[in-house]
Parts: C-alpha cells; sequence; structure tokens
C-alpha cells in the first residue's frame, strides 16, 4: 500500500491544468495587445475577442487585423510548415480573408515558439522550403504562382492542396501573414506586470502588487469577452435573425482600448466617495415593498421589466444583508456610497427622460441599464466592485422606498 500523500504529488498525465494555462497564456495575448494599444504603440482602438479569430482588432481606419494564438511545448522545438496547427490556422486565415478581404489589413500568428530560419544556403533543401520565415518572405514578393521558385514551390502546392483554396487566395494570405513570437509559456503573467504595464502612464509607479491586480482584472476582462457571458439586457428582445454590431452577442465580445485607461486610473485615483449623512435604505423589508415597486413600473410601461427588477431587488437586498453581518461597522459608509452612486443615475436618467418629451419609463430604464454597466465595468471602485446586478437590485430597492419613479409621481395604492 503506498505511503504518498496524493496532494503531495504533481499529476503529470493530467492535462487540465496545462490546458487552463494555455487559455490564460491566450487572454493575456490579449492584454498586451490592449495595453500597446492604449500606449499607442499599436493603432487600435477595439478588440473582439473570440469573433471570427481568436482576437479580431479594429484600427482607426475601420480595418482589422485578425490574430491566431498558439501555444507549444519548448520540447516541440520550433515551428514549421508541416505542423498541423499552423497549417489549420493560415487554412483559418484563408476562408477568413475570403469573407472579409477588403477589411483585413494582416492577419498575425502568435505563439511562444520560435520559426524554423535556416540560412538560405542550407544544403536540405526540404527543411528550407519548410521553413515558415523563410517561406513568407519567398512568397509574399510573388505576383503569382509561377513567379515562385523551388524549393518553396513544392511547399506551396503542398499548402495549397491542404487549404482547398486556389493559388491566388493563398498567395493574398501570404502577403498579409506576419509571425510573432510572444512571450515564454510559464512566464507571461510576470512580463506582462514587468514589461508591459508599466508604460502605461497610471502604472508607471505602481507596485507590483497592484500591478499583478491590473493584470489579473484586464485578463479577467478578456476572459468574458471571449466566452458567452452577456450582462447587456437587450439580449432578452434582440431579434436572433437580424445581426449586426448592436447584436448584444458581438457588443459583449468588444473591449475597447480606453477601457484599459479606465482601469489603471480606477486603481490609482481615489475614487468619489458620498458623504455618510444617514442611513439611505433599510434592509429586510423588501419583500414587503415589492407591490409598490410593481405599480411604479406599469405605471411606466415596464410590464415585461417587473420580475425580473424584483429578483434583482431580493437579491441585491439579501447580498446587502449578508455584507452587513460580515461587516456591521462599515455597514453605512458601503450603503451611503452604492446607493449614492445609484440613486444618482436615476435621477440623471429620470431627468432626460422628462427634457426629452419621451414616455419616462422605457427611455429612464434603457438609460440607467447603460450607466451602471459602464460604472460596473469601468469604475469598479466607485460603487464597491459590485457587478452590474447588484446596482440594478438597488434600483429596483429605491423604487420600492419610493426614491425612484418610472413616470410621473402618482398615490400609491395600498397593498392591504
Amino acid at each position: 500500500m503506498s505511503m504518498t500523500n496524493p496532494v503531495s504529488v504533481i499529476d503529470t498525465k493530467d492535462p487540465g491544468d496545462e490546458t487552463q494555462r494555455n487559455f490564460r497564456y491566450q487572454h493575456a495575448y490579449g492584454v498586451i495587445l490592449l495595453i500597446g494599444a492604449a500606449c499607442n504603440k499599436l493603432d487600435y482602438i477595439s478588440l473582439y475577442a473570440e469573433h471570427h479569430e481568436d482576437f479580431l482588432c479594429e484600427k482607426r481606419s475601420g480595418k482589422f487585423v485578425g490574430y491566431q494564438i498558439k501555444t507549444r511545448k519548448p520540447e516541440e522545438g520550433v515551428w514549421d510548415l508541416s505542423d498541423e496547427p499552423l497549417r489549420k490556422s493560415i487554412r483559418r486565415f484563408i476562408e477568413l480573408n475570403q469573407k472579409y478581404d477588403s477589411y483585413l489589413d494582416s492577419l498575425v500568428f502568435v505563439s511562444n515558439s520560435g520559426f524554423s530560419n535556416p540560412g538560405s544556403d542550407i544544403k536540405d533543401k526540404v527543411k528550407l522550403s519548410r521553413s515558415p520565415q523563410k517561406f513568407t518572405e519567398h512568397v509574399s514578393k510573388c505576383s503569382d504562382a509561377k513567379a515562385i521558385c523551388p524549393p518553396f514551390d513544392e511547399s506551396f502546392e503542398e499548402l495549397r492542396r491542404y487549404c482547398n483554396c486556389t493559388s491566388g487566395e493563398l498567395i493574398a494570405v501570404i502577403k498579409k501573414l506576419d509571425l510573432v513570437i510572444g512571450p515564454e509559456r510559464n512566464s507571461f503573467d510576470a512580463e506582462i506586470t514587468a514589461t508591459h504595464l508599466p508604460h502605461l502612464p497610471d502604472c508607471s509607479s505602481l507596485p507590483i502588487h497592484m500591478l499583478n491586480a491590473v493584470r489579473d482584472e484586464l485578463v479577467q476582462k478578456v476572459y468574458y469577452a471571449s466566452s458567452l457571458k452577456i450582462d447587456d439586457p437587450s439580449k432578452h428582445w434582440y431579434p436572433i435573425n437580424r445581426s449586426s454590431i448592436d447584436d448584444p452577442v458581438i457588443k459583449s465580445k468588444k473591449l475597447t482600448v480606453d477601457m484599459v485607461n479606465y482601469m489603471a486610473q480606477d486603481r490609482t485615483a481615489p475614487p468619489f466617495r458620498y458623504y455618510n449623512t444617514h442611513p439611505t435604505i433599510q434592509l429586510g423589508d423588501g419583500q414587503g415593498k415589492l407591490s409598490i415597486l410593481r405599480q411604479k413600473m406599469e405605471r411606466g410601461g415596464l410590464h415585461h421589466q417587473i420580475q425580473t427588477m424584483e429578483r434583482r431587488s431580493l437579491s441585491a437586498e439579501q447580498k446587502l444583508m449578508e455584507y452587513a453581518v460580515k461587516n456591521p461597522t462599515n455597514l453605512d459608509s458601503y450603503i451611503s456610497q452604492l446607493v449614492g452612486v445609484v440613486k444618482g443615475e436615476c435621477d440623471e436618467a429620470y431627468h432626460h427622460a422628462i427634457m426629452s418629451g419621451e414616455p419616462i419609463g422605457h427611455q429612464m430604464l434603457d438609460t440607467l441599464y447603460k450607466c451602471l454597466k459602464e460604472k460596473a465595468d469601468k469604475h469598479p471602485a466607485l460603487v464597491m466592485r459590485e457587478p452590474y446586478e447588484t446596482l440594478i437590485g438597488i434600483a429596483g430597492l429605491l423604487t420600492g422606498d419610493c426614491q425612484v419613479w418610472w413616470s410621473e409621481p402618482f398615490p400609491i395604492a395600498s397593498s392591504q
């Protein structure tokens, strides 16, 4: 019988943790691109994660750059054209370029590993022909397949058959293809902290632990954008048979370069704090005030939003009550800050809706959703790092507490 404790031994046969590291490498490289753009080193204004490619970066010109990110074990050596992941990426690039040729400025293959690059005088012509660097350098200068010289002509034809495309389509992609060596697979987190983040003005003097925190928040943002996590409420009314940049699925995949600066500033600048003068909402009576919430939202024409608002209100109240148990001494200032932000946004949304002359309820709710989502995403310290759902729930509690209206005020009917 073995006397070895299983938790004291690394499991080298389980690929799960390695898979997670590969995904994090991809998300971390997205952060590197965003930081490069925020420092004006890259001409990007936004990044779309897992949208047609691993990353699709939007340039100021309206053109795009597609990225494929591939990690490779050190023992596998450098890349050559016979490697299946590289060939698959080129095939994917061809498919993308076939659809969006006029919108694509360049296509980038990124890896932690290098690329075979022998000297032109090498005697092994097969090895030379399979060098991604030598192959792309030669083919990118050719106007058509007839201009491709040995030994690259055979590699070109082999790759063309694999990609099931025309010679012109393959040449067009090779001319746009860039090969990039990213950070090491075991050090990319440290590289972001030490090499990339300090170039942001708001991060230049931060200590390591704060830089690590900014890095992790940015990686998390890229992770969410790479998934199907959608906070936008329009997902419940946007038609699935119509696709545009307003589609909540597409919007959820977009990360703006400005977001990087917002997050860096949020970590360095002291956030605005509301003065704690008096209790702003009473906890524990949310259920009893749901009838008031229903009346107000019905009068505002928001029947379809009542159930969601009720659930978020009760959930937010429960979360605040849990906070009260854990942090009773800070409760008043905590709630004061959250209510101050939410009430302020509700008042502004109400004012804008009244001034527009449109029905108050729908316009006010749409404005509030957008503003509170922006606060949660771009200014988390301002809202005590509470998620968007908590902020909407507090708006519901304030509605039941008669501090927020979704129409012109009216006499509230008794719930008795």
